[in-house]
């Protein structure tokens, strides 16, 4: 048992010295300034390909050498000068250098020490003075920027610009502090790619490194202004005026997404002129196929002649780059119409170049040349318009909705005569008569009757002079219907308005009416105000139900001789009276009260009886008890 408690306390113990001593060890190596070529081989087993991966190729892959230890910076550096020579700017190299004497000239013009390196700002200087540099007629005023703590963003945007850059990490957790060119980009839905040439001999051309907070350092290297070149030039129509607002669109073809990347732009003047500036060798070799530039002149319903032009290798001004444009045909369309919305046909207008027409609803349309100035005007033979003309001034859009309305010369409008107010029996057939309507200097073109208010008819004819329509059934106190009569010449149009009061035919008329005024007198004074309440619930009620409006009929055909009778004996009408005022009171209620009060009247009432009837049963109950 010592033996095994010894074994299980020197494991334990050497696991302690480990997790102390050991595994920090292992990290110092790795975060030393010079990361061994080996430390990566690793994560590029899985490398991330995505449908989002965009590549810049061409771009040369230098290699370190064992003569320039910790030279990632100018190596890199080196890779993408060799990547623009390529493209245009052939002096960066000079006739006889090659790779290595393009590393050792940025060596040579920085801080560069073996144990150190290069640091970001020597490599800046280097950069630009190498490109630069007048012995070998660079003045292609490259620049070159160092960027800390950039976005994700500003990688992406350089290669999507066609421009390899510099990546720089520091204390990453595989590279350390270590330079790449960097030529690419892959995305997924979590994680962002930087694809780089490193420029260690042990590792693939190309390795994926996930941008974080350790890889977000770059620096951009472009060609900068010093040597830009002028595209210039005229855009005229074919009758050699200068047309203006045109945008002349400067970009270049990416081969690998097979899309064109905008580059800048420029805008004619009023004269047509237009003038950018580019940069040196923009368009590249032909016989690269990396890039190939065009001028894309731009006009909403233009045509041009070139469409576009292309570019290659721009190393030179480009002046007189001109495009023929061919301006759109632009209508101008409306109705010519009279006041009430008819057409007026074969009116000419006066102004228009195809000198058209009206149809026969009145339509007209016509083409006019782009910048066309004119005044238009209608013309027809008793008719004037209004407006009287239109004016037209540079006219560089279509122009819809361009409308007149026409009016007989000396035209009079008709008189309307919808007949006088009448009053008519429910059930009875009721004529209309417009006949005394005429046109002081023409002919009525139609006509038309219509109702605007009392309960709706059917109108028979409703279009003639005559019409007619059935009076419908009213309650006892009858209902007003109005009707409009519209008389029209074609043009103008007037109207008038009669009155049809429709009566109950069993109706004594008046206010409560006549039967009513007999009732009240064979009762008395006393309850005048009452029979005024018992009106009212004739009309609210009873005359709206068929059994109540029948109560109603039968009281007033018999109700007078009972009045008559009653009149003169002076029992039966004291008798009448107090027979009447539980009646009065009930009718008091319906029409005094508002429905809630009305709800808790109803309540109580019906409490009433519900108490009575159980004193009722308690009450027989009691009795029976007794009886037995």
């Amino acid at each position: 048992m010592k033996e095994i408690f010894r074994f299980r306390f020197v494991i334990l113990f050497f696991m302690v010295i480990s997790t102390f001593f050991v595994i920090p060890f292992i990290f110092s190596i790795r975060s030393t300034d010079s990361a061994s070529y080996g430390d990566v081989i690793s994560i590029q087993s899985n490398p991330v390909y995505t449908a989002n991966e965009v590549k810049i190729f061409g771009v040369p892959d230098y290699q370190q050498q064992s003569k320039w230890p910790n030279s990632c910076g100018p190596v890199s550096a080196a890779c993408i000068l060799g990547y623009w020579s390529s493209l245009g700017y052939p002096d960066l190299l000079g006739p006889e250098d090659t790779d290595e004497l393009l590393i050792e000239d940025l060596i040579n013009n920085s801080d560069y020490t073996s144990n150190e390196g290069t640091s970001v700002w020597a490599l800046e200087d280097s950069i630009e003075i190498i490109c630069n540099d007048p012995d070998l007629n660079n003045t292609y005023g490259f620049n070159a920027t160092y960027i800390e703590d950039a976005q994700y963003y500003d990688f992406k945007s350089e290669i999507d610009a066609g421009r390899p850059l510099l990546h720089i990490t520091y204390d990453h957790q595989y590279y350390d502090d270590h330079s790449f060119v960097g030529v690419g980009y892959s995305e997924t839905e979590s994680a962002q790619w930087c694809i780089d040439h490193d420029n260690w001999p042990t590792t693939p051309e190309d390795v994926y490194i996930e941008w974080n907070a350790f890889s977000n350092d770059i620096m951009r290297v472009m060609p900068g202004y010093a040597d830009d070149k002028i595209v210039s030039g005229y855009i005229y129509t074919t009758n050699g005026i200068g047309i203006g607002g045109v945008t002349i669109q400067f970009s270049h073809y990416d081969y690998q997404r097979d899309i064109w990347l905008t580059d800048g732009t420029a805008l004619t003047d009023d004269n047509g002129f237009y003038s950018s500036t580019i940069y040196y060798g923009w368009g590249g070799h032909s016989e690269s196929a990396f890039h190939t530039g065009k001028a894309t002149p731009l006009k909403t319903g233009f045509s041009f002649n070139p469409s576009y032009i292309g570019y290659e290798d721009v190393i030179t001004d480009k002046i007189n780059q001109s495009y023929t444009g061919s301006p759109p045909s632009l209508q101008i369309y409306g109705y010519i119409r009279t006041s009430d919305g008819a057409g007026i046909s074969g009116v000419l207008m006066s102004g228009l170049p195809g000198s058209p027409t009206t149809s026969s609803s009145g339509y007209y349309s016509d083409l006019v040349p782009y910048g066309w100035t004119g005044t238009v005007a209608p013309v027809q033979s008793g008719y004037t318009f209004s407006p009287a003309f239109m004016s037209y001034i540079d006219v560089t859009s279509h122009f819809s909705d361009q409308d007149y309305t026409g009016l007989l010369v000396g035209n009079q409008p008709p008189i309307a005569d919808a007949g006088s107010d009448r009053e008519v029996k429910e059930g009875k057939k009721v004529e209309l008569n417009g006949g005394g309507s005429y046109d002081p200097d023409g002919t009525i073109a139609w006509c038309r009757w219509s109702q605007i208010s009392g309960p709706p008819v059917t109108l028979e004819n409703a279009t003639e002079f005559d019409a007619s329509f059935t009076a419908p059934e009213v309650g006892p106190e009858g209902e007003l219907l109005v009707f409009r009569f519209t008389v029209c010449d074609g043009v103008l149009q007037d109207c008038d308005e009669v009155t049809i009061e429709v009566t109950d035919e069993e109706e004594g008329g008046g206010n409560g009416g006549p039967t009513c005024a007999v009732t009240a007198a064979a009762i008395g004074s006393p309850l005048m105000e009452k029979v005024d309440i018992l009106r009212q619930v004739r009309d609210r009620y009873l005359g709206k139900h068929m059994i109540g409006r029948v109560f109603v009929r039968l009281y007033y055909k018999y109700g007078p001789y009972a009045a008559r009778s009653i009149e003169d004996h002076e029992v039966l009408r004291r008798w009448l009276r107090t027979g009447l005022y539980p009646i009065v009171g009930v009718s008091y209620v319906l029409i005094k009260t508002t429905v809630l009060q009305k709800m808790i009247i109803a309540i109580l009432i019906t409490a009433c009886i519900i108490i009575a009837k159980i004193n009722s049963l308690s009450k027989n109950r009691y009795l029976f008890g007794n009886a037995g």
